[in-house]
């Protein structure tokens, strides 16, 4: 589970609080909502921060699409390779995750 923002700087009057920290909240209170609507805790091998560093529209940075969470469901056999190492997740990036415009068009 990731959070995302777009490239603009998060000005906030608290010191020190940015894009890292926006995209943090964002993958925890996502990772709450999933976990209150009755998702196993279990179930979540990573929830991480983001910030602007895997942007969803490369060529327009500041497009509000950037702000996004991403959510990588695994079957039984990806989830037993990504723990191959002594119980510790190896997953991919996000950057290397398929986008949904090539998920969408491989089935169309």
């Amino acid at each position: 589970l990731s959070g995302h923002t777009d490239a603009a700087p998060y000005s906030s009057g608290e010191k020190g609080y940015s894009n890292w920290e926006l995209s943090s909240d964002r993958a925890n209170a996502s990772r709450r909502e999933l976990i209150a609507g009755g998702m196993d805790e279990a179930k979540l091998l990573r929830v991480v921060g983001l910030s602007s560093v895997s942007l969803f529209d490369k060529d327009d940075p500041l497009n509000p699409i950037n702000r996004r969470i991403s959510i990588i469901v695994m079957n039984k056999q990806a989830e037993m390779d990504a723990m191959k190492d002594d119980g510790e997740a190896t997953l991919a990036s996000d950057a290397d995750s398929e986008t949904v415009d090539n998920v969408l068009n491989k089935n169309n």
